[in-house]
């Protein structure tokens, strides 16, 4: 059975992470619309290499394009559902802590507005 994947939206009503695949190549939003329906279908079992724990539920869906390194951050949100928090290119070798930062603030959110 699959698992739901849906889309944080703000208190304003925008959706951070589809805004930025829309914004993307077509290319690398094909690669990144087949990883997150990778996602769906296994939901938190998908390991390495294509996810990895970021911080406490947290985790980053990881995907190589041609040029780019998309990170999407994301965690168990209900039963079966998956919250798709922010996304971003990699530019470094570690996750920058703004990123992380953003990520950490709108699953508060989306906790504490259920």
């Amino acid at each position: 059975m699959d698992w739901e994947v849906r889309y944080y939206r703000t208190p304003l009503g925008r959706e951070p992470v589809a805004e930025f695949v829309d914004l993307l190549p077509e290319s690398d939003t094909a690669k990144v619309f087949r990883t997150i329906g990778l996602l769906s279908h296994k939901g938190v079992l998908l390991k390495e290499p294509y996810t990895r724990r970021i911080a406490g539920k947290m985790r980053e869906l990881r995907i190589s394009c041609d040029r780019r390194e998309v990170r999407i951050l994301y965690f168990p949100f209900a039963r079966r559902t998956l919250l798709l928090l922010h996304a971003f290119i990699k530019k470094t070798n570690k996750t920058p802590r703004r990123e992380i930062e953003i990520g950490v603030g709108r699953m508060n959110d989306a906790i504490n507005n259920q």
